[in-house]
């Protein structure tokens, strides 16, 4: 690992995210804008984050953890893992949808396969039993109930 310089400089991407972690630490700390911009001067001798050379950011993140903020990683963007969502609000409304329409549960299970079952060697798709499903292809159920359901009105 290599060990930090003293001459190293911040790229204004860096800097820009350093800036922004000082304002974090200013609210997770619950400092007064006065305190904050005495805390500014007192540390690095300026009145504004923005005129903070790198050493004086350094120097400020370091007394705001000395101050108590604990900075900690940002949430990961994406999805949840699959199977995380509860699936029962989705099988409820899937069986509401087919009793409205008078189908059979089967009726969702043959959508399912046609869906998400692949093709065997034989060319044939084995079945799926749409309560298997995880919650991504019960809300691509939901969709093609409800595309169905609204074409038999359009009729």
């Amino acid at each position: 690992m290599a060990r930090s310089s003293p001459w190293r400089t911040m790229t204004d991407k860096q800097r820009q995210s350093a800036i922004a972690k000082i304002h974090i630490a200013k609210t997770q700390v619950g400092m007064a804008d006065t305190d904050y911009r005495a805390l500014l001067r007192r540390v690095a001798q300026v009145d504004s984050s923005k005129k903070l050379n790198d050493a004086g950011i350094d120097k400020v993140l370091a007394e705001m953890a000395r101050l108590g903020f604990q900075a900690t990683r940002p949430a990961r963007a994406g999805r949840k893992a699959s199977g995380s969502e509860d699936k029962q609000p989705l099988l409820d409304k899937i069986d509401a949808m087919l009793a409205e329409a008078g189908l059979s549960s089967r009726y969702a299970d043959g959508i399912a396969t046609q869906m998400f079952s692949p093709r065997g060697i034989d060319g044939k798709k084995p079945p799926v039993i749409h309560r298997t499903c995880d919650a991504r292809q019960l809300r691509a159920i939901v969709t093609a109930l409800d595309k169905q359901a609204k074409k038999k009105e359009a009729a």
